[in-house]
């Protein structure tokens, strides 16, 4: 059985151009993979050194060849950093939240009034409505690329179509959002 590039045959890091190669053959698909869970690009960064400092650490770790590629299991110690550093901020922005709102209550700051909460109704009304009227196709690149999180060459290989489509497609969906947004 080969080892991955990096690791010996015992299954310990290599050091030196191999870990190096690991890196070169790798990172790109690890980095993309973290930018689209963190949605941070600093963060994503820091995940993948951290997946990757996980496996020089752990040598080839827990890796099976038998239950599939080294590619998806270094996606998959990504992934499981990624999700750790999703719930770290979560903690830390409901800690801020939580002493926010201590002092807001101690200083007696009132919160949002009715209008300003019916007024952001009625804005999220009129962005639903105007998505409605995008053709599918427009509607689909914008929801890839806003909620999916996928670059516009991802969303190429997504839907098949061209990447010049794609952005022509995004284009025109984000000026007919424009113009029906102005409008109303």
């Amino acid at each position: 059985m080969r080892s991955p590039a990096g690791f010996g045959p015992e299954g310990s890091p290599v050091p030196g151009h191999s870990f190096t190669e690991l890196w070169r053959q790798h990172h790109s698909h690890c980095l993309s993979l973290a930018r689209r869970l963190v949605k941070d690009e600093q963060l994503a960064h820091d995940v993948v050194q951290e997946a990757f400092l996980a496996v020089w650490r752990s040598g080839r770790g827990n890796y099976r060849p038998d239950l599939g590629s080294f590619a998806g299991w270094l996606l998959t110690i990504t992934h499981h950093h990624a999700v750790n550093a999703i719930r770290s901020h979560e903690r830390e922005r409901n800690r801020h939240r939580a002493v926010a709102s201590s002092v807001v209550v101690e200083a007696g700051i009132s919160r949002p009034g009715v209008d300003e909460e019916v007024l952001s109704r009625i804005r999220k009304g009129r962005l639903l409505t105007a998505l409605t009227r995008l053709s599918l196709v427009q509607r689909e690149v914008l929801m890839l690329a806003y909620f999916g999180g996928l670059t516009q060459p991802e969303i190429a290989a997504v839907t098949g179509a061209p990447l010049g489509t794609v952005k022509t497609r995004t284009r025109d969906a984000l000026l007919h959002l424009r113009t029906a947004l102005a409008d109303s």
